[in-house]
């Protein structure tokens, strides 16, 4: 099964690491050392959330529309990127 859920970034002060989180995901947290890292890292954490979540028979949450997610736009100056993207699948053992 294929989830595509939103993931935010925002790069700390001196922008050298973006934190990362996917808000539909309590606890789906991360940092990256670039963009293109905290991308791999945050589609990593997330697909381990989803893969315990199945294998613990929790339910896996709906996703939210990006419209409707609470994203504060700015950040030290940054403006938050946004990011909707396919995870891998993930498969019941």
């Amino acid at each position: 099964m294929k989830f595509i859920y939103t993931a935010t970034f925002v790069p700390n002060e001196d922008a050298t690491k973006f934190y990362c989180r996917v808000p539909d995901l309590p606890g789906c947290i991360t940092t990256g050392d670039n963009l293109e890292d905290a991308i791999e890292m945050i589609t990593d954490a997330a697909s381990g959330w989803l893969v315990v979540a199945e294998d613990e028979g929790n339910e896996i949450p709906k996703v939210t529309s990006q419209r409707d997610l609470d994203i504060p736009r700015l950040y030290f100056g940054w403006e938050a990127s946004v990011y909707g993207g396919v995870l891998p699948s993930v498969h019941r053992r």
